[in-house]
């Protein structure tokens, strides 16, 4: 199995405190991931006034994917699988893709098992 570490994967990834890097958010710690990092999402979309979250979604939703398609397969995590069902174009070009991630996960549902 690769390397799980996820700035291996994500370009720019990082944990950054917040306090003066992050204004009006105290000592919490956030997670930084460039927008050139994500390709499909433009700076537009993400707009404080005129954003629009399902771009957002989707742009995050393919990033994710193309994470886990651009790994060798041999080094896939065996605990995690990431499926793209890219649906069939309607009459006017139109389709609806899908995005599965399957995880192996405790009783609680709340932590991936180890590898």
């Amino acid at each position: 199995m690769s390397d799980l570490l996820p700035q291996t994967h994500i370009t720019g990834f990082a944990l950054v405190d917040g306090g003066s890097d992050v204004p009006g958010t105290g000592s919490d710690k956030y997670l930084l991931i460039p927008r050139t990092s994500i390709p499909q999402l433009d700076v537009a979309d993400c707009d404080e006034e005129d954003g629009d979250i399902r771009k957002v979604v989707f742009a995050l939703c393919e990033m994710i994917y193309q994470v886990y398609a651009a790994m060798a397969t041999a080094d896939r995590p065996t605990k995690w699988a990431s499926y793209r069902s890219p649906g069939t174009p309607d009459d006017d070009g139109i389709r609806t893709p899908t995005y599965t991630n399957q995880f192996t996960v405790a009783d609680s549902a709340t932590e991936v098992v180890s590898e």
